[in-house]
């Protein structure tokens, strides 16, 4: 198996007074979906694209029409974390876990450290040569029609 190396990534966060318009396009611009919420270097939330997304309007011309409110509005308060000293599979259990797809790493006090996303976890299994195997298991697919949500 070949050794990974550690990843350093440009974490972006945003203050909690930000407003939503301004927020999303910075995460346009950077291509991102999920934005720590910091206040004083201490984690206060977390937000995703579909959180904005949530209080636009598509306008006529094919633009979004944001709500003036702010990331503090909208974002989700003390998010699942862990620490820097979590295991890759740790981190992948809480993201099945709780349905999530960002997990911030946190320190003391709640100081941010860095993020890691389900993007993240992906990449690492990209290269791993243990994996370089057809999927492990096997379908049982079922269809849902209308008598079946009766």
């Amino acid at each position: 198996m070949r050794a990974h190396n550690v990843m350093t990534r440009d974490v972006l966060c945003m203050p909690a007074a930000l407003r939503i318009e301004s927020a999303y396009r910075v995460m346009l611009k950077h291509s991102v979906r999920h934005i720590p919420v910091v206040e004083a270097g201490r984690l206060v939330g977390i937000v995703s694209d579909r959180d904005l997304l949530l209080h636009a309007e598509h306008c006529a011309d094919g633009s979004l029409a944001f709500s003036p409110l702010t990331l503090a509005k909208v974002m989700t308060p003390f998010p699942v974390t862990c620490e820097h000293t979590t295991t890759v599979s740790d981190m992948a259990k809480l993201l099945i876990q709780h349905k999530i797809d960002s997990l911030p790493i946190v320190g003391l006090n709640d100081g941010l450290i860095g993020l890691v996303t389900s993007t993240d976890l992906l990449e690492l299994l990209v290269d791993d040569d243990r994996l370089q195997v057809p999927i492990p298991f096997e379908f049982d697919l079922r269809v849902v029609d209308e008598a079946a949500v009766a």
